[in-house]
């Protein structure tokens, strides 16, 4: 073992995925993998005795809640390089990855070699991030901030864009509300702000408009 190597944190509530994996890492001089966990408690907790220099979560992104070990682990105080291992990923998805400080994010679809290099990538202190996935996720970003200024300068409070681009999706208000943690009754008196700022005449046109100005 390399006085250098990674130590490795692997996680995932599959057994054999985890088996594999921890295989696949223990195989490699320039990594050790000092531990492994099977649910977020038990990730968090050991990544806050441990500090393990990298960690390989294995998340379902897709799942409303997929980030949410990833929120608990970068408030944490280990200053640990995070690598994710999905299936899938949507674009939003993969932005809160990204902006979270995720560091890498693998497709359980890549060959096994791939993982190691990873590893190594992001614990010298790179980034490895899915090539296709992340192109079109920066390319969805740009669009949407180009869209945000053009919303700002027609008169758009950031509340009221947040508002915006949730009806766009085709939230109600009180889902709106929800994710806002506002009364829908507030979220009504944004919305008909909204339309008169954007000559619209309601919630059908404010979702074609975000369909066609690239807020959703």
């Amino acid at each position: 073992m390399s006085p250098h190597a990674a130590r490795v944190l692997i996680a995932s509530e599959q057994p054999l995925f985890l088996d594999g994996l921890e295989a696949l890492l223990r195989q490699q001089r320039d990594t050790e993998v000092v531990a492994r966990c099977a649910g977020d408690d038990e990730t968090v907790r050991r990544v806050r005795e441990l500090r393990p220099d990298v960690a390989v979560l294995d998340v379902d992104l897709p799942r409303r809640d997929g980030l949410r070990v990833v929120r608990r682990i970068v408030e944490e105080p280990a200053d640990t390089r995070v690598v994710l291992f999905t299936a899938d990923a949507d674009d939003d998805t993969l932005l809160e990855a990204v902006r979270l400080g995720v560091r890498g994010v693998l497709l359980k679809s890549i060959a096994s070699p791939v993982v190691a290099q990873c590893v190594r990538e992001v614990h010298a202190g790179g980034y490895w991030l899915e090539k296709r996935m992340t192109t079109l996720a920066l390319r969805k970003m740009v669009r949407r901030e180009a869209a945000a200024r053009r919303l700002s300068a027609a008169g758009l409070t950031p509340r009221e864009l947040q508002i915006a681009r949730l009806a766009g999706q085709g939230l109600q208000n009180l889902g709106i509300g929800a994710k806002l943690r506002i009364s829908p009754a507030t979220v009504k008196i944004h919305l008909h702000k909204i339309y008169r700022k954007l000559g619209l005449s309601g919630r059908i046109a404010l979702m074609v408009y975000a369909r066609d100005n690239d807020l959703v």
